[in-house]
Order: C-alpha cells, then structure tokens, then sequence
C-alpha cells in the first residue's frame, strides 16, 4: 500500500527530543516478534518505507522515525547537523518507549547513524540491535559515488546554490538513482518534493551534507563497528546502483560473518524499499528466519 503522506503523517506523532520535534511512527502492535526500527535516507523520510509497512506491522511492532532535518521533524536552520546527534536521538526515542532490544533496517544516511550506534553497543553487554539490515548502503566512506548535486550542495557554496536549484533539478537527480525500468512514478517525484521542502527544508540539505565529513572522520571506527559486532548483518543492493559501489559489496562479504548475508536484486537502483518492495521484503524474511535458526 502506498501511503498518501497525509495519512502517513496522521499514523504518527511528534516527541520531544533533546530539545526538537521529532516524528515517529509506532505501530504499537504487541506481538511475539521483537520490534523493528526503520531509519531512512537522504534526503527523504520514513515514508519511503510506506509500501513495506503494513506487511512488516503483521508480525513486529514497528517504530520509524524522521531525522531531524528531514521529513515531518524538526528543521533547525541555521544548524549544525550530525549523525552523532542522530544516533542520541534515536537512543532517546528507542528509550521513551521502553524498546530495549530490536531488529533495525537502515537505508543511505540511516546506515551511518546505525554504524555508530553499533560501535556503542559493541562495548556493552547487553546488545540493543538484534540485527541490522542495511538496504543501498555503502557501509564505507571510498565504497560510494555521490550525486553531482551533492557534491554541489556539499561544497562551502553549498548554501548559495541551493537557492538556485528549483524543483526539477533536485527531483531529476533523486529519479537518476533508481534502476533503469524502476523509475519513479510522478507521484512518487511529487511526494519526494513535499517531503524536502516541507517546513521549507530545502535550504537544510547542504548542512545535513556535512555527514561526508563524518564518514570520512569516523572511517574506522565504523569500519571496526561493522567488523567487530556479533550480532546478524545482512546488505541488500540493487545491481544497478549509481551510488554504491560493488567494492562494498565485496568488502562486506569478505567479513566472512557467518551469520551475515548478502542479497543483490538485478536491476534495482539506490531504492530497493521503493523500487522493488516485495523482493526486499521477502530477502529480509529469509534473513531473520534464518538468524532465529542459529
């Protein structure tokens, strides 16, 4: 099901958290199965897991937030925006509502945000993740392409082109990312819009940009967080990419985890959540099932 993004906006609510307005959707279904969380990328929302939620919401309790700067949540400009304060936000929200163990899935940006909360919890006894998905994730700072656009944007004179960029030239890069007969529809590219620049949010992606930084900062502690950790990891990649390189790929198989797994969907882009749900639904499926068994 395709959500409209006022109904996706009325299935949530708004935390306060470490001083800003933070939209979260909560399932809030009791079930057997340990509850899930979906961290998205840039530069979207939790909404682009619309189409894989209800099937995800029969068997877990599902919690998916904004990040800030992005979607329904808060957009502090001017700002300095971090995947470390992303990281205590999502411990915060996961803390509010008493979640202390769940399974995660993280797509782009999310994925970096999941790399540190992993380098956190491998010093702890007590693991908050049970396993963690990364969907179009490069995992490591020399294993992605950026977009033109971001390169742009992530520039000093980011801020100063931002303003001249309208509509067509963000959408037209968004729509590069995906496979070459996976296109996104006009409604997709309509509601991608919406998102960016609700509560004018345009002006906050080349400071949300500063992540490139990060990943370069932190390289290898995140790199070891991915090495080190003991919990089931699985990377699921479209063939077809621009973004992620097939180095990454590589390097995560060549971890050698014996409970980690690997999927490849041919022809898929950046977005397998968006582009080929029911394939990324059924890879994560038999990736869990196959984690309870060990």
């Amino acid at each position: 099901m395709l959500y409209s993004l006022n109904t996706w906006q009325r299935l949530g609510s708004y935390h306060n958290t470490h001083g800003q307005q933070v939209f979260v959707i909560d399932s809030q279904k009791d079930t057997e199965q340990p509850p899930l969380l979906l961290l998205h990328g840039y530069p979207r929302s939790s909404w682009d897991y619309s189409l894989l939620f209800n099937k995800l919401a029969q068997k877990h309790r599902v919690i998916a937030p904004d990040f800030l700067g992005f979607g329904f949540s808060s957009k502090p400009y001017p700002y300095k925006y971090s995947i470390i304060q992303q990281a205590n936000i999502v411990e915060a929200i996961l803390a509010q509502k008493k979640i202390s163990q769940c399974h995660v899935i993280a797509h782009n940006y999310g994925d970096a945000v999941v790399l540190e909360l992993l380098a956190r919890q491998n010093n702890l006894q007590h693991k908050q993740f049970i396993s963690a998905t990364f969907l179009g994730s490069s995992l490591y700072e020399d294993a992605q392409t950026p977009t033109l656009v971001q390169r742009v944007l992530s520039t000093p004179l980011g801020p100063f082109l931002v303003r001249a960029m309208g509509k067509d030239i963000l959408l037209r890069s968004f729509a590069g990312l995906f496979g070459p007969h996976t296109k996104p529809t006009p409604q997709q590219l309509n509601t991608a819009w919406h998102l960016i620049s609700h509560d004018s949010g345009v002006r906050c992606l080349p400071a949300v940009l500063t992540y490139f930084n990060e990943r370069k900062l932190y390289k290898e502690k995140w790199a070891a967080a991915l090495a080190d950790t003991t919990i089931p990891l699985a990377l699921i990649r479209g063939t077809a990419d621009p973004v992620v390189h097939k180095k990454a790929v590589n390097r995560f198989k060549a971890l050698q985890k014996a409970n980690s797994l690997t999927f490849e969907l041919p022809g898929i882009g950046h977005y397998p959540h968006i582009e080929s749900p029911h394939e990324t639904l059924d890879a994560w499926q038999y990736f869990i099932e196959k984690c309870s068994t060990h």
